[in-house]
């Protein structure tokens, strides 16, 4: 995926190593396109048409460093239980991959309202955001 990015994406940071990192378990199972990212050890920032994207390593999945400014692992489970929280914008909202009002797929949500209801789905995967041009209108608005 990271080889076929759409044209307006632009990586900025991360996937400079080797991706050697074994994927501890994680609940829900994370899709195979974040799984494959799962493996780096560094985060991934992405530049979609100029919104921020950061992509989570696993450590940062499972709310050891990254997620804890969102009130961790456990307060997303407790309020997204089906939801897997992949990454953040860096402005206090999460994307998180979830079966929503707009059916399974790659959804935002700020972190402020933690409820499935606020969030909005942005693509159908994250290879639909990365390599196939989906979600830039859902982006742009937020």
């Amino acid at each position: 995926m990271l080889d076929n990015l759409y044209p307006d994406v632009v990586l900025l940071a991360g996937g400079g190593q080797t991706p050697s990192c074994p994927v501890p378990p994680i609940s829900p199972a994370p899709p195979p396109d974040y799984r494959a990212l799962l493996r780096h050890p560094d985060d991934f920032e992405f530049s979609v048409n100029g919104c921020c994207v950061r992509i989570w390593n696993a450590a940062g999945c499972l709310g050891s460093v990254d997620n804890q400014h969102f009130g961790g692992f456990h307060a997303i489970k407790r309020h997204l239980p089906q939801a897997l929280a992949m990454g953040d914008d860096g402005g206090g909202g999460l994307f998180l991959h979830m079966a929503g009002a707009a059916g399974k797929g790659l959804y935002y949500c700020r972190a402020a309202d933690l409820d499935a209801a606020e969030a909005v789905k942005i693509a159908d995967s994250l290879r639909g955001l990365l390599a196939e041009g989906q979600g830039r209108a859902q982006l742009a608005a937020l």
